[in-house]
């Protein structure tokens, strides 16, 4: 169980705009399991910050299953950032979400990106579930 008051100043880290207060913000709400922070994290996807782009696409991967749909597209979205470090989260993100819609643009991905050829997909699942 995660502490509110915690959860509420992670809350107003993520809003806070300031890359460093963001970045501990979304470990500490993956960390708690905030699976509401959901909506919040999501708009970080855009942000400037390659950092912070990358952690918001991390912390999705973890707590984005309630709103798969949602989560989902919005990584897909980011799968041609032009940072190596957003599109490798984003697809270990959508693989540990198995986002089955993502599939062919994964493909895509592992065929046509130099650096996605190292990834594998499955890994975020294999240490979340431990299968």
């Amino acid at each position: 169980m995660f502490d509110q008051s915690i959860c509420i100043n992670s809350l107003e880290d993520l809003r806070s705009g300031n890359p460093t207060r963001q970045a501990e913000a979304l470990l500490r709400l993956v960390d708690d399991e905030v699976y509401e922070a959901v909506p919040d994290i999501l708009p970080l996807l855009n942000s400037p910050e390659t950092a912070i782009r990358s952690s918001a696409a991390y912390a999705l991967g973890y707590l984005g299953i309630d709103e798969i749909k949602k989560v989902g597209y919005a990584l897909i979205n980011i799968l041609n950032d032009p940072e190596e470090i957003v599109r490798y989260d984003a697809i270990e993100a959508l693989g540990g979400l198995q986002y089955i819609e993502a599939v062919d643009q994964i493909k895509d991905k592992l065929i046509n990106d130099p650096y996605a050829k190292y990834i594998n997909p499955v890994s975020r699942k294999n240490r979340v579930y431990g299968d």
